[in-house]
């Protein structure tokens, strides 16, 4: 990841399937089988942003399999807005939209999980695409009262949270 973050595309594509042969090597725990799908999706979006879809698609493909296997919210997240990505590369918004509805779906159970406000702060951080690419591709329907509601229900996201708190 650390060359991903370095802007070396070529190199975390390298790293990447260097560390795909060695999980493979090892015994095939859940442990494994999620840093494997961790793995499949960084692929993917890589492929993707170099303008390969045909090897993202195939390493999104890989990484599916492993999906029911993992409850790991991250994996599940990072899943659904690649799959989303990708639709909406190909011009699929209606399946986009299905993809990033099921990303939002893992972010809600994520935010009713956090303990304190630096894992609010991550959530935010790490949410916060998810929420825009779907109020962009309702913008883009025309549908301007579901983009801003979208866009809203997100922003709202830390009294739904706080709410939830002094509920219990």
């Amino acid at each position: 990841k650390t060359a991903v973050q370095a802007g070396n595309p070529a190199l975390a594509i390298a790293e990447f399937d260097r560390a795909k042969h060695l999980f493979a090597a090892l015994p095939q725990t859940d442990v494994t089988r999620t840093y494997q799908a961790d793995g499949e999706i960084e692929l993917a979006r890589l492929e993707a942003q170099r303008g390969n879809l045909e090897p993202s698609w195939a390493h999104l493909s890989t990484a599916r399999a492993q999906l029911p296997k993992t409850t790991r919210y991250h994996t599940a997240l990072n899943f659904y807005r690649t799959l989303g990505e990708l639709e909406h590369l190909k011009g699929k918004h209606t399946e986009a939209e299905k993809a990033f509805r099921a990303a939002l779906a893992v972010t809600e159970r994520g935010l009713a999980s956090l303990r304190n406000e630096r894992e609010r702060e991550v959530w935010v951080r790490d949410t916060r695409d998810v929420y825009r690419a779907l109020a962009e591709i309702r913008w883009e329907s025309n549908d301007i009262e579901e983009a801003l509601a979208v866009w809203e229900w997100y922003r709202g996201a830390a009294l739904r949270k706080d709410a939830a708190v002094m509920a219990e």
